[in-house]
């Protein structure tokens, strides 16, 4: 039986296997030179929750809102995303995907979908199943001890009291939403299955 520092090794071995392929290799196969993991975090926030505020976008990061301002100014120079002011508050300013960002994230979903499907090729039916209910217990376990506001891991967002458990099925709804607008994305084949990991809140 493997001891707590087998298990420790293995799941940071995990961690940044995924990191490296299904994120870092990802986006730099993708040849978005501006795109880091933390700006591919950004768009996947608007394209799931819909406009965000620079200060919604700050949240997220858990970062000042100038370093957020200039994370958006890289991808709205990239052409990935667009800012608008409010017609109401001229100080407030979203941010919009563009119909280049939506195809980016598009492809990024359908290359890390293929990377996946050829590494767990050779296993059975079963096996994968057990194999995500584990992974899944264990990460809701380990996110059960953080003391950070809790975030939903469909739609990459903060928003605990906006992810619900109903007839037996995770739902977000924001996630929910995103998914109405990529129908056969990733997003919209696990939204019913996948747990987010708000653990306060959640309705029954």
């Amino acid at each position: 039986m493997a001891g707590k520092t087998d298990t420790f090794d293995d799941l940071m071995l995990l961690a940044r296997a995924a990191q490296i392929v299904l994120q870092d290799e990802v986006l730099d196969d993708l040849g978005e030179a501006a795109i880091t993991p933390l700006r591919a975090n950004i768009l996947r926030l608007v394209a799931r929750r819909g406009r965000q505020s620079v200060n919604d976008v700050a949240f997220f990061l858990g970062q000042s809102k100038p370093s957020a301002s200039q994370n958006i100014d890289l991808l709205v120079r990239s052409g990935l995303a667009c800012r608008e002011a409010d017609t109401v508050d001229r100080r407030c300013v979203w941010v919009s995907l563009t119909a280049r960002g939506r195809g980016f994230l598009e492809r990024a979903e359908r290359r890390q979908m293929e990377v996946l499907e050829r590494s767990i090729a050779n296993l059975q039916g079963t096996q994968l199943e057990r194999l995500s209910r584990d992974m899944r217990s264990f990460a809701l376990a380990l996110l059960a001890h953080s003391d950070r506001p809790r975030q939903c891991l469909q739609c990459c967002a903060y928003d605990s009291a906006g992810c619900v458990r109903r007839d037996g099925a995770w739902q977000c709804p924001h996630a929910l939403r995103g998914a109405r607008g990529s129908k056969g994305s990733r997003l919209t084949r696990v939204t019913e299955t996948r747990p987010c990991a708000a653990l306060d809140g959640v309705v029954e």
